[in-house]
């Protein structure tokens, strides 16, 4: 879910109304839902309330290098 909604959903009841309802129809699609802009605990919370799957942002990590976060393997053709 797009981070412009995301990041006031503790402050903006339209921006919390609408990531309740995106979660919702993807979850009657059978589709996991990954929301951004998670910036504080706050909003980790209200996302569990909600029930997204998946989260991302500056609260959960900062960004860096792949080298440092992963082994990139080739899968062979």
């Amino acid at each position: 879910m797009d981070g412009s909604f995301v990041r006031d959903i503790c402050v903006d009841s339209t921006a919390r109304v609408m990531v309740a309802s995106i979660n919702n129809i993807a979850q009657e699609m059978g589709l996991k839902t990954v929301a951004e802009f998670v910036e504080n605990q706050a909003i980790v919370d209200e996302l569990r309330q909600l029930g997204v799957d998946y989260a991302q942002g500056f609260h959960l990590g900062k960004p860096r290098p792949l080298s440092e976060q992963v082994e990139v393997r080739m899968m062979p053709r």
